[in-house]
């Protein structure tokens, strides 16, 4: 069960909200309490911006202290603010993926207890200082078409959440009738390091996969193209965090 949190109850409360603005922070954490008590797998995500990327240090404190982190039932994933299909009206609060793993090391290294809670990849290294060998190559980070599609309540069908309700990004529908545009799904079904040109010639593409297809295509136009990592730069950060 993926839920999420933007930090603690405060700033949580001022970003997502119900109605009226009704507070939605308290109601969530009796969730997380009840599904851990039942057995249920829980994915923290918090959705990190200019705004709450200093909250980090104390919703871990508070994650810490209610015991969510003790338990194997438990894990955590940080997400970004970026523009999608439209303008954000705040850009300036937004971070670029680099510069989102450079803060998140600095907090880090100044509150280590932040890693109980949450541990960046900064893209293999976690994974090499964890397993102390190379992981597999990646030659396809989207799960769109593939182990993920997005179903919404008009009936129509999408690649993933990120295309949702955007004009043109429908591969069919699901009611009244079923539906299925193959030509579409297949180009995104085919998506991978080996078909998109740009991929062919980087030599960090089996740590990068492609990167999202949806970016790729607001950008490029058609999803078969390149949503280019800052690899090199997260590997850096990774070898000065976990490879002391």
């Amino acid at each position: 069960m993926q839920v999420t949190l933007d930090g603690t109850q405060d700033v949580h409360d001022g970003r997502r909200y119900l109605k009226g603005k009704q507070p939605t922070f308290d109601k969530i954490v009796e969730g997380i309490d009840a599904c851990l008590a039942a057995g249920i797998n829980i994915n923290l995500r918090m959705v990190i911006d200019k705004e709450n990327i200093e909250n980090l240090a104390v919703l871990s404190l508070f994650a810490i202290d209610k015991g969510w982190t003790s338990s194997p039932l438990f894990k955590t994933q940080i997400g970004r603010n970026y523009d999608l299909h439209f303008c954000n009206s705040t850009p300036e609060k937004l971070f670029d993926r680099a510069t989102l793993y450079q803060h998140l090391y600095e907090l880090l290294k100044l509150h280590p207890y932040i890693s109980v809670f949450y541990k960046p990849a900064f893209s293999i290294t976690k994974h090499i200082s964890e397993h102390q060998e190379l992981p597999m190559a990646l030659f396809e980070s989207c799960p769109a078409c593939k182990t993920e599609w997005a179903f919404d309540f008009t009936g129509k069908i999408y690649s993933c959440t990120a295309t949702v309700g955007n004009n043109g990004d429908e591969l069919g529908t699901f009611y009244p009738v079923v539906t299925k545009n193959k030509t579409a799904i297949e180009s995104w079904q085919n998506r991978d390091i080996t078909t998109i040109e740009k991929c062919k010639t980087c030599d960090v593409a089996l740590a990068c996969g492609g990167g999202c297809a949806s970016v790729a295509k607001n950008k490029n136009g058609h999803p078969n193209s390149p949503d280019c990592r800052p690899i090199k730069e997260l590997l850096s950060l990774g070898v000065a965090y976990y490879l002391k």
